[in-house]
């Protein structure tokens, strides 16, 4: 290539191109003016995508591709997420204002794995297990709710017992087996002459409200609460 294919060049460019020429010369290892300026004309005088390698510009388009449909997929899909969202909202507010539902639950998951179980024998002598589900083997919980059984203690002037009753503590099972389900424990908590007894599962909203209105957070808790009738004088 000649000098004068050089100005003649120049002369036909701006100043801004020709530095971009040169810029490309020098970057690209020296090439020739003319290929230079070939190069920057086919790419619109985008410098940057000269210089940019081809394996990282089809890595960017399809980045590029790969971020608009994930964000349409994300536009389309958001009413079923929001419908989602609202209907579980739904669900847990009527779970979490189910009192008495707390307490039944509480009661039925008793029964079914403290059951009683008592020992019988085959004509061989062998043993044979069997589980009794009778009311006499469970103790006789308050259905309702505490503040029910609250009121009710205090109508009736009677002695308020509550168990609040945690799955996750190591003593639980011991203590609901040995010792809320012996003939004597048994005994003293169907006297309904004189007392209520009420319980539930601190991993329920109804159980850990009590839990924090009582202020206990060492389990198995029991509790005996006393109640008046009696108007307090202004």
């Amino acid at each position: 290539m000649s000098g004068n294919d050089n100005i003649d060049g120049a002369h036909a460019l701006s100043e801004s191109e020709a530095q971009d020429v040169q810029h490309l010369r020098e970057i690209a290892g020296g090439i020739g003016y003319l290929d230079a300026l070939k190069l920057l004309e086919e790419s619109s005088w985008n410098l940057e995508v000269e210089l940019i390698p081809p394996n990282q510009r089809i890595l960017r388009s399809r980045n590029s591709t790969h971020s608009w449909w994930w964000s349409t997929a994300l536009f389309l899909f958001e009413p079923i997420r929001l419908g989602c969202s609202l209907l579980f909202g739904i669900v847990k507010f009527f779970k979490v204002t189910d009192p008495v539902g707390d307490v039944r639950n509480f009661i039925q998951h008793f029964k079914e794995t403290y059951g009683s179980v008592n020992t019988s024998f085959d004509v061989d002598g062998n043993s044979n297990p069997t589980e009794s589900s009778t009311s006499d083997s469970f103790p006789p919980f308050f259905e309702g709710t505490y503040a029910d059984a609250v009121q009710e203690a205090k109508q009736s002037l009677r002695f308020l017992i509550v168990y609040l009753h945690g799955d996750s503590h190591e003593d639980t099972h011991r203590f609901c087996k040995d010792i809320l389900q012996s003939e004597d424990v048994l005994r003293f908590l169907r006297n309904s002459n004189e007392l209520l007894f009420w319980g539930c599962n601190i991993e329920s909203p109804e159980g850990y409200r009590v839990s924090r209105t009582l202020r206990e957070h060492t389990y198995p808790f029991i509790g005996v609460i006393g109640l008046t009738n009696i108007p307090s004088k202004q």
